[in-house]
């Protein structure tokens, strides 16, 4: 037998020599040219093919180092150069063996060569690629395990060195700025992740006082009104020389001297100049039209009364009357002033029944101090360009209201007010009057506490409370948003509020309604809502209004913290939001939100949402814009929801929300609006009893995202879904039963699930410690994974489809240390 014996020499600088023996004689070394002068590889496969083409003999060597074995005379050599390392061809260095059945082709070649023994030469081949040899099959998973990326190369594949990127952390959320607290507040700390919140005073408990005693703003006993009682008959220091004295009971035709009074107030007035005091005896007394500068003064409140027999019971006809220290007990209206000449002051001054206490209108002016109205229909009236002001004023079980102001330049001014029990609103602005109140209680009435409507209110230290819907106006119904409402801004209001409590009213606690085209708007800061067993609402926004709420605080709702409800003309209407804190706790929830928005424009920043059945639920064409956003859930919570929810819109709407939490709940956040769109960023989920992020017919941009400690699915792509994520980590995934998965396929759950039409791409992720699997696709799922790790799981990936679609669904994608690294059908 004829036979070649081809040697390894020492190797020149260039490569490796060759030696040929024959049978005819030796070749020397030097003879033989290196094939590395032909070549540039770092990666080559050394072929002996002989007579028998299914059996050549091969070796994988690194560059063109050929190995030491004997050539037989019927055999031709050949040296296949591959581009890049034998590791991504999965060659070891040494003989190949060749499959017996199965395999894959040997790897495409960047250059061939022949050795022609003959002449002593290699002879470039380029069209040399045998297609009967078959080596063993590329295998994935040992490829995935060596911590490389497969990469389908037209038909053949690679095992390719790669180092996907680490996903970049999401920033976490800064916490609401409560603080520094308004004065009288104090400051308490929810917890050491927990913002502060600021306390207000506790307000005192309404208790009843005596006829003629009060409890003013702030008070927690009953005072007396006015001046205390004197021993005699007449008020005290009254004015020596210019005073008028009326004695009740007293015979008619005295000259007004203290010891020949007149017997009347109608009959004293005729004598007495501008200026003049005119002093009430203890007892009853009829009323009367006062002219400009008289003085009006009882002895007090607890023993003169004056009685109303007429319409009016004082009419105040002039300027600069004043009134002081009595009772008026009237059918009708108690004081009235009427006209732009006509201005009073009142002061330690009782009104007790009649239809109206105080009436102010067409441009009268009139000042009331430490005054109680008990008993009376409506309290205060102010209409038509007219003046009132109230200090110091108590008005208690009015049925039509406590103050009422009508009309443009009508002004009302209140300041350390209680109105208590009423079968109506407290205060009620309208038609383009103004209110500036300081120092407000109200307590249980119905209907509304405070109602603006098209009226401008400027309130500070406000307390509202109790306020109960009443009787329900035809067409509405109990659950109407504007009934048993602490504080009502309707149709073109505009409202500036600081300092407020609002507790315990059986609606909304704060609520703006408007109708295109007039606008709302408000400025709201420094206000707690603290609602009571029958509270629906904290706040409740309806219509095009434009709104600026800081320094809030909810707490315990039955239904919604912030509802904020379509404004009819989406361009009129915007809602800014900045330092929100809303917690629902100590009551019985069922189906509590935190924040709703349908088919509302609004921005929010720094908001901390707790305790609730959903955090932020989004529907119809709401614009939401999210800044600093924290979520902590019940057990069955949703962090975000995108839905239909109430919504007449048919229009997608859009959420953007960047440095999320959202902590514990059933899911973190659940699209599930048809064709609207999310866009988060920097978004942290931590603990969700199922799907942290559920995504279904919508479309989803999510760009820095961090989900740990699920149950279920971490990332559930359902059907007509796009989504596309950005620095993903997925970590510490339990496994919930089969029966209450999220993301069920096969019996499997994953880290992140893709149903059937739904369409993911992510680049940069890490998924890791799944109970399940990492990647779950259904037939007909797309996905496009790209610089991602999933590790530490059961599964690593299981697809529904051919590896070639799944190697051609991977870009730098390394998949390692799982129980099982693929699970394909």
């Amino acid at each position: 037998m004829r036979r070649l014996s081809l040697a390894r020499h020492s190797l020149p600088p260039n490569g490796a020599a060759l030696a040929v023996l024959s049978a005819f004689g030796c070749v020397a070394p030097s003879t033989i040219p290196s094939p590395c002068e032909m070549l540039d590889a770092k990666a080559t496969i050394v072929a002996a093919f002989g007579q028998d083409p299914f059996r050549p003999r091969l070796f994988a060597v690194r560059g063109c180092a050929l190995p030491t074995f004997t050539l037989f005379a019927s055999e031709t050599l050949y040296v296949l150069a591959l581009e890049g390392e034998l590791e991504d061809h999965q060659l070891s260095e040494g003989p190949i063996p060749i499959a017996k059945d199965a395999g894959r082709l040997l790897p495409p070649t960047v250059e061939t060569l022949r050795l022609d023994a003959g002449l002593a030469a290699w002879l470039s081949e380029p069209d040399f690629r045998p297609n009967e040899v078959r080596i063993p099959s590329f295998d994935v998973e040992q490829c995935f395990d060596a911590r490389r990326c497969p990469v389908l190369q037209g038909s053949t594949y690679l095992c390719l060195s790669c180092e996907p990127e680490a996903p970049a952390a999401p920033a976490l959320p800064a916490l609401p700025v409560l603080t520094p607290c308004p004065a009288g507040w104090t400051t308490e700390r929810l917890g050491e992740d927990s913002p502060d919140i600021c306390v207000p005073p506790v307000h005192p408990v309404s208790i009843a006082c005596a006829p003629g005693a009060a409890q003013h703003f702030g008070s927690s006993e009953c005072r007396v009104v006015g001046s205390a009682c004197p021993a005699g008959d007449y008020a005290d220091a009254l004015p020596v020389g210019t005073t008028r004295y009326v004695r009740a009971g007293g015979a008619a035709g005295g000259t007004g001297a203290i010891n020949d009074p007149f017997a009347t107030l109608a009959e004293a007035l005729p004598s007495a100049p501008p200026g003049a005091t005119i002093a009430l005896s203890k007892g009853d007394h009829l009323g009367a039209d006062l002219p400009a500068g008289i003085r009006v003064v009882g002895a007090c409140s607890m023993r003169t009364r004056v009685l109303g027999l007429d319409e009016r019971t004082l009419r105040v006809a002039g300027a600069q009357v004043e009134i002081r220290d009595l009772e008026i007990a009237s059918a009708s209206v108690a004081v009235s002033a009427i006209g732009p000449g006509a201005s009073a002051s009142l002061g330690g001054v009782v009104v007790s029944g009649g239809i109206t206490g105080l009436e102010v209108v067409d441009g009268a002016s009139v000042t009331a101090t430490d005054i109680l109205l008990r008993g009376v229909q409506l309290g205060a009236l102010a209409s038509s360009g007219s003046s009132l002001t109230l200090i110091g004023a108590v008005i208690e079980d009015t049925e039509r209201g406590a103050v009422s102001l009508v009309g443009a330049r009508t002004q009302g001014e209140v300041e350390s007010f209680v109105s208590r029990r009423g079968l109506a609103q407290a205060i009620k602005v309208n038609r383009e009057a103004l209110l500036v109140g300081r120092r407000v209680q109200i307590d249980s009435h119905r209907e509304q506490g405070i109602l603006v409507r098209n009226g401008d209110a400027q309130l500070s230290d406000v307390f509202v409370r109790d306020i109960l819907s009443g009787s329900v106006p035809p067409n509405t119904s109990e659950d109407d948003e504007r009934l048993g409402v602490g504080l009502a801004a309707i149709l073109g209001t505009r409202l500036t509020l600081e300092r407020a409590v609002l507790e315990g009213s059986s609606g909304a606690q704060l609520a703006f309604r408007a109708e295109a085209p007039e606008t709302l708007s408000a400025t709201v800061s420094d206000l707690v809502v603290l609602d009571g067993e029958d509270s629906r609402r904290g706040i409740h926004v309806r219509g095009p209004a434009r709104i600026r709420l800081s320094r809030t605080r909810v707490g315990e709702c039955r239904k919604s913290g912030l509802e904020l409800h379509r404004p009819l003309q989406l361009e009129l209407g915007s809602i800014e939001v900045q330092d929100l804190v809303v917690r629902s706790e100590g009551l019985e929830r069922k189906d509590v939100d935190c924040l709703v928005s349908v088919d509302a424009h609004a921005t929010l920043t720094r908001v901390w949402l707790e305790n609730c059945d959903n955090g932020v639920s989004s529907s119809g064409a709401s614009e939401l814009d999210l800044f600093d956003l924290s979520v902590h859930l019940p057990i069955d919570g949703e962090g975000l929801v995108l839905d239909a929810g109430e919504s007449r819109s048919t229009d997608a709407g859009r959420v953007t929300a960047e440095r999320i939490l959202i902590r514990g709940g059933e899911t973190g956040a659940n699209l599930r609006r048809r064709g609207s769109a999310a866009i988060l960023r920097d978004l942290t989920i931590r603990g969700s009893e199922r799907a942290a992020i559920k995504v279904d017919a919508s479309d989803l941009l999510a760009e820095r995202v961090q989900i740990d400690s699920a149950r279920g699915a971490g990332l559930d792509v359902d059907s007509d879904t796009r989504a596309r994520v950005v620095d993903l980590e997925v970590s510490n995934l339990g496994l919930l039963t089969e029966s209450v998965n999220t993301c069920t396929l096969a019996v499997r759950t994953g880290a992140i699930c893709v149903d059937t039409n739904g369409e993911l791409e992510i680049e940069r992720f890490r998924v890791s410690g799944s109970a399940a699997a990492g990647l779950v696709v259904a037939p007909g799922g797309i996905v496009v994974l790209r610089s991602g790790v999933l590790s530490g799981n059961q599964t690593g990936a299981h697809w529904s489809d051919t590896l070639e679609r799944l190697l051609s669904s991977l870009e730098r994608v390394q998949i390692y240390e799982n129980e099982f690294a693929l699970d394909l059908p």
